[in-house]
């Protein structure tokens, strides 16, 4: 599809949906518990959307000093997503991306991969962040979506607060208090790809007077193989949990328990001998955090979890369990000072189970990560904010690191604010690239310099170091009027000893073999720079835009190494340089919303492996009829990537070498609540 065509077909769908909404129409009345923002003013919707990821306490999203975007329950409703990686999509400056049927590789702000290692994800505070590989199993995040509050995405460096890996950005689920999610639940959509997802959810009181609540869920999901896959790569899952809150002693204590098991098995291939295999994945967390207010000027809240979980896949297997504790103490030390520290510890368990392919020094390490920040938020005046922090860490890997930033808002007037960092950031090496080798030779069918042989072989290097970034952002958030608001977030990266797989090629013709070999070393550095700019409109109560466009540059380099293969243009062409999206909501009548989808991401490229490899730049159209038949009764119809018979997102990499194509799809989804 070409650029006219991403153009017409854009002006086509705004088109129809301004003719339906042409008549004077009215919106459902709904409860407290659920209400519907998107049909607030935007002057209101700014104030009332509130943010705790930024700071690590609740501030208003127009007056956040950082480039930060909120994905609503209501935006994952009518956007029609299935999966919470889908639904980060919405988000500026994200590149989500699908290899196959379940696999992403989601990045903020350039540097996507399969095992994007720069963006730290948090579900409810929980890092779900991957210590053996340094990254992120989407197809495990997972929840009802109907229990998700919001998503909280900062792109550029969170470190300060959240700790090392929260480099480029931090991706916060935060899913619904119990008290929101009273009375039951039952969903079922099914479809040509979705084939089954059902999910059961209910909750109640358990004691009136410490207004403790609960809901217990399951969900069920069967997701089909992807078209022109080199495998199978159909996926089930299995899950279940419950959360409980409750105030208990007093009214200034908040508690939350939360408790989760899942179970998944995906149809996968083994990377070397491409044969046919499962990957099976399962695990659980127990998490509890107690918040007590001991005035309105000082809150202390700790929160701590466990969660184990095993990663059976055909080439590598893996077993990790982590203990967390966190503390934060928040001080309003005058009204020109707010005080916020805090002190971290987390000890984590990995064992790596040692094949004929992969091994691992030690199969099982142990980690203690020791942590500590403080942060000073000062009122220099009635419009100028300045908050200055820095985190001290302790890793096994690389030692202390210190990660500093500086932050400063103006508020000139209640629809105006103008901020800007300097940050430091930097992502703690992982058990890939410290501690493990392979060796093998390849097939004919993956050799070709057959009847020579070739093997292919890593090397540990135990003297890895972190990655470092030093991050510049500007940006704007501005209420033109009250049905227009427009967001705008600059930024500039420089990168120091970015790690990277040096390759080296040496042949040994004596013995008929050539050798290929990898390290993980810190040989790139190099500069990012970009914009990315977010539109609220709503015309009219009825009807809502909701646009964003994302520009990203990369510059990287690579050491001058004799016999080295180069990885620089590599890792720049692997990102999307334009990506562009539109949702519309419409309501046709009390009943009936229509709800559009466009998005463009521009072309693709893997330069240092093969040039002609190229992933074309793609629209999707996807459309949502939600109707309401009654109060409790709901049934919504969703087609996606309407206008492309299949096309594919992303490339395999040697660890994920399995991939297809996104099909064109149709499902429907029944929904009772009771």
């Amino acid at each position: 599809m070409n650029h006219k065509h991403i153009v017409k077909y854009t002006l086509f769908l705004i088109s129809v949906t301004l003719a339906i909404v042409a008549y004077p129409l009215s919106a459902d009345d709904e409860d407290d518990d659920n209400i519907d923002y998107s049909e607030w003013a935007i002057e209101d919707l700014l104030q009332v959307r509130i943010v705790t990821s930024v700071g690590k306490k609740e501030q208003s999203l127009a007056n956040a000093p950082a480039a930060v975007y909120v994905v609503t329950s209501q935006e994952i409703k009518r956007s029609g997503v299935t999966t919470i990686a889908d639904a980060l999509r919405m988000v500026p400056g994200l590149h989500v991306a699908k290899t196959n049927a379940h696999t992403w590789a989601i990045s903020s702000r350039g540097f996507n991969d399969f095992f994007s290692n720069k963006l730290l994800v948090l579900v409810d505070g929980r890092s779900v962040y991957t210590p053996e590989f340094s990254g992120v199993w989407w197809d495990t995040v997972d929840t009802v979506l109907d229990d998700i509050d919001r998503i909280e995405v900062i792109r550029g460096p969170g470190s300060t607060l959240w700790g090392a890996n929260a480099v480029n950005g931090v991706i916060n689920i935060i899913t619904k208090h119990a008290k929101d999610t009273q009375g039951g639940l039952l969903s079922i959509a099914a479809g040509n790809e979705e084939q089954n997802i059902t999910n059961l959810r209910y909750g109640g009181m358990l004691d009136e007077a410490t207004e403790t609540y609960f809901r217990v869920y399951t969900k069920l999901l069967k997701r089909d193989a992807y078209a022109n896959s080199v495998a199978n790569d159909e996926w089930h899952s299995t899950q279940a949990g419950f959360r409980i809150d409750g105030q208990p002693f007093s009214k200034d204590n908040k508690w939350m328990l939360q408790v989760n098991a899942y179970r998944a098995k995906e149809q996968d291939i083994h990377w070397l001998t491409n044969e046919a295999g499962v990957t099976d994945a399962k695990g659980f967390h127990i998490l509890s955090s107690l918040e007590h207010q001991f005035s309105e000027d000082s809150t202390l809240t700790t929160q701590t979890y466990y969660s184990e979980y095993q990663r059976k896949l055909p080439v590598v297997s893996s077993f990790n369990k982590v203990f967390d504790l966190d503390i934060q103490h928040r001080y309003a030390v005058s009204k020109k000072h707010e005080l916020m520290w805090g002190l971290g510890f987390r000890w984590l368990y990995n064992k790596m189970y040692n094949n004929d392919y992969f091994f691992f020094d030690e199969e099982k390490r142990i980690d203690n990560l020791f942590s500590a920040f403080v942060q000073d938020e000062i009122k220099l005046s009635e419009k100028h904010t300045l908050t200055i922090g820095t985190k001290l860490e302790h890793n096994d890997y690389t030692g202390w690191e210190i990660q500093p930033n500086i932050r400063y808002l103006w508020t000139p007037n209640d629809k105006f604010s103008l901020w800007g960092a300097i940050s430091r950031a930097t992502r703690t090496p992982s058990r890939r690239g410290h501690d493990a080798s392979f060796a093998v030779s390849l097939p004919q069918s993956q050799n070709p310099f057959y009847p020579t042989d070739l093997v292919s072989q890593y090397i540990n290097n135990p003297n890895v170091k972190s990655e470092e970034v030093l991050a510049y952002e500007l940006g704007l958030h501005n209420q033109v009027t009250n049905k227009l608001s427009w967001d705008l977030a600059l930024f500039f990266n420089n990168y120091d000893t970015l790690a990277s797989a040096r390759q080296f090629v040496t042949p040994d013709l004596a013995n008929n073999r050539i050798f290929v070999t990898q390290q993980m070393n810190n040989d790139l550095t190099g500069d990012t720079y970009g914009l990315e700019v977010n539109s609220n409109y709503r015309p009219t109560e009825d009807l809502s835009f909701n646009f964003h466009y994302s520009y990203i540059k990369m510059s990287l380099d690579m050491a001058e190494l004799p016999n080295i293969v180069d990885s620089a243009k590599e890792l720049e062409a692997l990102s999307p340089e334009h990506q562009f999206s539109l949702l519309m909501s419409a309501n046709l009548s009390e009943s009936l919303r229509l709800n559009t989808w466009v998005r463009y991401v521009s072309t693709i490229k893997r330069l240092a492996v093969n040039p002609e490899d190229v992933i074309k730049y793609y629209t999707t159209v996807d459309l949502n009829l939600i109707w309401s038949i009654t109060e409790d009764l709901e049934l919504s119809l969703v087609g996606q990537n309407l206008f492309d018979k299949q096309y594919r997102e992303y490339f395999p990499n040697r660890t994920n070498p399995l991939y297809g194509e996104v099909e064109r799809s149709f499902y429907g989804q029944i929904r009772w609540e009771f």
